[in-house]
Order: C-alpha cells, then sequence, then structure tokens
C-alpha cells in the first residue's frame, strides 16, 4: 500500500536527548536490575568521568522494584553512574554519584522529578560539537521516520545557537518549533529573556514558540498529579501563584506556554488558572498541554474559553497497557482521551516524545486501533488530520511510504531520502 504524508509533524519531543540517547548507552532491554553487568561500557558512554544512561524501566521487571545503589555499586565502583528510567523523570545512582551531588551515605540512589532534573543539569556540560552533531544525528533519524515537522520542548541557549548555526549552513531538513524548558520558577525571567532574543534570531526553518515547564511527573514514576492518587505523596516545584506568573508573563511577551500535564489534576488546575489570568488580566495566548494521558470532561469543558491545544502521544498507551488500568482504577475511564478530545473542537495533535518512545507514525497508528479493544474511545476521523503540520507551505514536503516503509522524503521540493548515504 502507498500512502503519501504532506508536512507530517511530531508535535512532542526532545530533539536533544534523541541524539544523545542515540549515541549513547540504551537500557531499554533491561529485564531485570542484575542486566546491567552485561553491558559493554565505550568511552562515548561517559560525560567527563560520569557514565550516563537511558532507559531502564522497573515496572517490566518480575518485580518491578525500584533498582537499589548496591548494584550499582558493585558493578561501577570507580566513577559516579547516572542512569535515567525510560519516562526521563527518575534516575538510579551509585554511590560515588550521590557523594558528589551532596547526598548521604543513607541515600537509596533513586532521584526523582525535581531532584532528578537539578541533578542531570549539574552533569558536565557537552561542547558545542557534541551538540550540533546530536542534533544531526536525532534530525536524520526523524527524516528516516519521513517527517519533515518537529516541536521540540527541550531547548536551551546552547542548543538554540547550534540549530540556527545548523540552518545558516544548509544542513537542516526540518523545520523546528523550539519551546525554552524552564526547570524552576526562579528562572523565568531569564529563560523569558533567552526566547525574546531567540525570537530575533529565527529562521525560516527554526521558531521560538514558547516556554515550557514540567508540572507533574509520569504515572510510571508514581508522580503523576491525579485526583484520586493512590501514589507516593509529591510536592511539586511550581505552585498555583508560579503557574498563574508563568502564563501571565509569558503571554504578555508574546510567547505560547506548554505544560507537562500528565494526570487530571496537573491538567485542571493549570486551566484554571490559565482562565484566571485570561479573566483578570484581559490576555490572551495560547496554552498547550503536554500528554494529558488523564483528562477528566469538567476540564475539557473549561478549556473551551481558551486558546489551547493538547500535544498527545498514543505510542504511551502501548507501554503502559499491562498495569494503567490498576494504577488509576476509577480514573481509568478518562484515561487517553483522544476520542473525546477529537469530538470537543479542542485542537489536538500527535507526537512520539522521543527518545522516551520510538519515533514512528506507525506506532501511534497501532495503538489508535488497539486500544479500543481496551475500552479507550476510539478517534473521530482520520490520523493524518493529527499528524500534520498545522500550517501551509508552497513548497513541497512530503512523506512517501510503501506498506510502513519510508521509500521518499521530499524537504521544501527536493528529495532527501533516500540519499547515497542511505
Amino acid at each position: 500500500m502507498r500512502l503519501e504524508i504532506s508536512q507530517l509533524y511530531d508535535s512532542h519531543v526532545h530533539w536533544l536527548g534523541t541524539g544523545l540517547i542515540e549515541t549513547g548507552l540504551k537500557l531499554f532491554a533491561m529485564t531485570c536490575e542484575e542486566d546491567i553487568s552485561k553491558y559493554e561500557i565505550k568511552p562515548e558512554y561517559f560525560r567527563d568521568d560520569w557514565l550516563v544512561g537511558f532507559g531502564w524501566n522497573q515496572s517490566r521487571w518480575p518485580d518491578e522494584k525500584m533498582p537499589s545503589k548496591q548494584t550499582l555499586d558493585r558493578v561501577f565502583p570507580d566513577f559516579p553512574v547516572m542512569f535515567q528510567r525510560a519516562d526521563g523523570h527518575t534516575s538510579w545512582l551509585n554511590s560515588k554519584a550521590l557523594a558528589k551531588l551532596g547526598y548521604g551515605a543513607e541515600h537509596a540512589g533513586i532521584l526523582r522529578e525535581e531532584e532528578h532534573f537539578k541533578a542531570y543539569s549539574s552533569l558536565p556540560k557537552y561542547s558545542d560539537l557534541q551538540i550540533r552533531a546530536a542534533l544531526k544525528k536525532a534530525m536524520n533519524l526523524f527524516n528516516r521516520e519521513g517527517f519533515t515537522h518537529i516541536r521540540d520542548m527541550t531547548c536551551d541557549e546552547q542548543q538554540w545557537q547550534q540549530a540556527i548555526a545548523m540552518d545558516q549552513a544548509g544542513e537542516l531538513t526540518m523545520y523546528v518549533q523550539e519551546n525554552f524548558l524552564c526547570e524552576e520558577p526562579r528562572d523565568l525571567d531569564r529563560i523569558l529573556d533567552i526566547a525574546e532574543i531567540a525570537k530575533a534570531q529565527q529562521t525560516k526553518h527554526v521558531q521560538a514558540q514558547g516556554i515550557k515547564i514540567f508540572y507533574d511527573g509520569t504515572l510510571g514514576s508514581d508522580t503523576a498529579y491525579l485526583s484520586q492518587c493512590a501514589c507516593s505523596p509529591k510536592k511539586f516545584a511550581w505552585s498555583f501563584e508560579d503557574i498563574e506568573t508563568l502564563i501571565r508573563k509569558s503571554w504578555k511577551r508574546g510567547f505560547e506556554v506548554a505544560v507537562h500535564t500528565i494526570g487530571d489534576e496537573a491538567a485542571h488546575q493549570v486551566v484554571r488558572i490559565a482562565r484566571e489570568v485570561m479573566a483578570t488580566n484581559q490576555l490572551t495566548g495560547w496554552l498547550n498541554l503536554e500528554h494529558v494521558e488523564v483528562l477528566r470532561p469538567e476540564t475539557i469543558q473549561m478549556m473551551k474559553a481558551l486558546h489551547v491545544r493538547c500535544h498527545m502521544q498514543p505510542c504511551h498507551w502501548l507501554a503502559d497497557r499491562e498495569w494503567i488500568v490498576d494504577k488509576l482504577g476509577d480514573l481509568y475511564k478518562h484515561a487517553f482521551p483522544w476520542g473525546t478530545l477529537s469530538r470537543s473542537g479542542i485542537p489536538l495533535h500527535f507526537g512520539s516524545d522521543s527518545p522516551v518512545a520510538k519515533i514512528s507514525f506507525w506506532d501511534n497508528d497501532r495503538a489508535l486501533r488497539e486500544s479500543v479493544r481496551a475500552k479507550i474511545p476510539a478517534l473521530k476521523g482520520d490520523i493524518l488530520d493529527y499528524h500534520r503540520f498545522p500550517g501551509t507551505n508552497p513548497l513541497k514536503n512530503l512523506a512517501v511510504f510503501e506498506g510502513q516503509v519510508l521509500s521518499e522524503l521530499f524537504f521544501d521540493g527536493r528529495s532527501i531520502y533516500p540519499s547515497r548515504d542511505s
């Protein structure tokens, strides 16, 4: 079967992370904690003296228990180790790493959410050359899956400069919407200033879109903000007042706001605050809700007074389906609400969340088809309506698939795949 898709769009990716992890230590195949001893460790897996890796997931292990620092201490006694869980919200560390970060000997070796992000951001920085190489690696991966448009969620000043340099050198073969990550409320003004400078430097293919924050965590790490929560208590970095300030300042300066909201209560509170900002300050702007894996009908109704887009990754259902019913209980009836959203009039876009999940239009297609049997309401319309870039372009940006295999890709009117190097 031949399928042509114009402007194939991945609406939620981590561009740099995709490239870094592709060339780094990948731990997705681990079936138990002890498997870590089976990996060959290469020099390129290190950031200075730190060994880093990505992809372990205890939910797929027989006992489903979080790993311990003792295992890492035994296998890697001589240097600090930090391995990220597959959702990117939890890390597993050895004693050497914990000591460097200022934790005592009693720490179990698992960091979640703000502690994890703070620790990760403190690691030795990548060079400009490494950043650019990783962006190119990831760009090629997106292209080979047919994507000519992406929306990136974790940009910073260094990455922005390298992306602009790539486009100015004629190396960029996709359109990129950049959202600048703000990890803590105290950094908001600084990040807005960086985004303001970036907006003045935009190119044809690289645009400064907005500010991104993490409001809650993930279901797999038991850190999603749910209205009926059986998970461990969690204190979120962003208070209601901080969210209000974020939305008000960002909208006032013409930037969109993107908020990671996996849990139903996270989405509900962000929408409530956005409505208050609009009413109190007479400001309007775009609010982007990322993931919305659990979403109550009353929250969707509240969205209709706002400019809201929802960005979902159906492929996450494929990974979560084995345990999500038990974890959510009665909230399962509100899980993966693409069916409800597609009938609500709220703009909805699909993506992969790469590198958390594989870059694949076809995995999302499969998830939409198979999830109906798990009582997830079906999507209204064609998946292509939610996977195309929501804008016009007179130039030809087209992915051609034979079956599920990319046979040709056009970018700005020229064929870039297959290439001589393919």
